[in-house]
């Protein structure tokens, strides 16, 4: 199966602990961080924002 050449995870309603743990996995698979919105507060429901990775080169 081939891998996605981008990613994004929106991080909307996620915990530190498990934005960081999607990050670490993306990392584990091959994917580099390329692109981070701006990460603010939302209307007191949570943080809003995402992060972008691509595949990197072999």
């Amino acid at each position: 199966m081939e891998k996605q050449k981008f990613r994004v995870i929106n991080v909307y309603d996620l915990t530190p602990q498990e934005l960081e743990e999607r990050m670490n996995t993306l990392d584990k698979q091959g994917y580099k961080r390329v692109f981070q919105s701006s990460i603010e507060w939302y209307q007191g429901k949570g943080e809003w924002g995402v992060v972008a990775f691509e595949l990197k080169e072999e």
